[in-house]
């Protein structure tokens, strides 16, 4: 949400299950929650302010951890993100093909290769992603034991603009 020319607000949230058996009950399913303010410092630097929420994350579950971010946007297709526990970069190869990496120290870890198909609408990606996973067998549920994985995905996806910011 724009509230003016450098002000922007938002909120990221995602649902889940960490179970084998799906949403079985309110301990197995996952929530995240990552309120956002962004202020637009100067036309190539801008700061992010958050709170991350999850009451399923492998390390300090339940407890909102607070985020900031320096962005610097060299606008020739160069940004790159660093903060506090935050690190990324993203570079457009050409106007249809960019590269980033984005990582959680030291755990989540994402290098992306995007290629736009037309004219920003339609994007077509490869991803590859290294996050710490957590899985709840049901039978131990109750006594709050969990098993935390590495989870290592190789990803082709499409990505669809359906209008504005929202994407599918």
């Amino acid at each position: 949400i724009k509230k003016d020319e450098k002000n922007h607000y938002g909120m990221n949230a995602q649902i889940g299950s960490a179970s084998d058996y799906a949403f079985h009950n309110w301990s197995v399913t996952s929530v995240e929650l990552t309120p956002f303010y962004f202020y637009d410092q100067t036309p190539k630097s801008s700061w992010v302010f958050l709170v991350n929420y999850s009451n399923q994350r492998s390390f300090l579950p339940n407890v909102p951890l607070p985020g900031v971010m320096y962005i610097y946007n060299n606008q020739k297709g160069f940004t790159l993100f660093a903060g506090l526990p935050v690190f990324g970069a993203t570079y457009s190869v050409t106007p249809k093909l960019t590269v980033s990496y984005f990582t959680l120290l030291p755990w989540m870890h994402q290098f992306k290769i995007m290629y736009f198909i037309a004219e920003s609408s339609v994007q077509v990606y490869s991803e590859y992603k290294a996050v710490p996973d957590l899985y709840k067998p049901i039978d131990y549920v109750e006594n709050e034991d969990r098993i935390i994985l590495e989870d290592q995905k190789a990803i082709l996806g499409i990505k669809f603009s359906l209008a504005g910011d929202l994407s599918l």
